[in-house]
C-alpha cells in the first residue's frame, strides 16, 4: 500500500490577515487543504471532526487549525469543548485555486 505524502505542499504567497497591513505566507499542506475543503462544505468542525478527518492526533490538529487562523483562512468560536472552526471569506477565496 502506498500512503500519500502528507508533508508535500504549495507556497501561497502574501495573504493579508485580517485587519492588519501585514502579508502573511504560509505554505499549505494537503492536510490543509483537506481542512479548506471540509470547511467549504460543512461551514463548521470542531476539533475532534478534524482529528477524525486527517487521522490526526489532538495536539496535530491544534497545529493546523492555529496555523490556519493565524493566517486569516478560518476563525474560531466559543472555547473549549464548544469550540468550533470555520473558514473565511479569505479562506474561501484561496481554496478556489486550490479546488477549481
Amino acid at each position: 500500500m502506498v500512503l500519500p505524502n502528507m508533508n508535500e505542499s504549495q507556497k501561497i504567497s502574501e495573504i493579508k490577515v485580517p485587519n492588519t497591513n501585514e502579508a502573511v505566507s504560509i505554505k499549505i499542506s494537503k492536510q490543509m487543504q483537506t481542512v479548506l475543503e471540509y470547511l467549504s462544505e460543512f461551514e463548521e468542525a470542531t476539533q475532534e471532526d478534524i482529528q477524525e478527518l486527517l487521522d490526526v492526533k489532538r495536539t496535530r490538529a491544534y497545529v493546523i487549525m492555529k496555523e490556519l487562523t493565524e493566517a486569516g483562512l478560518t476563525e474560531t468560536t466559543g472555547r473549549g469543548k464548544t469550540k468550533k472552526y470555520r473558514i473565511t471569506e479569505a479562506g474561501r477565496k484561496q481554496g478556489k485555486a486550490f479546488f477549481s
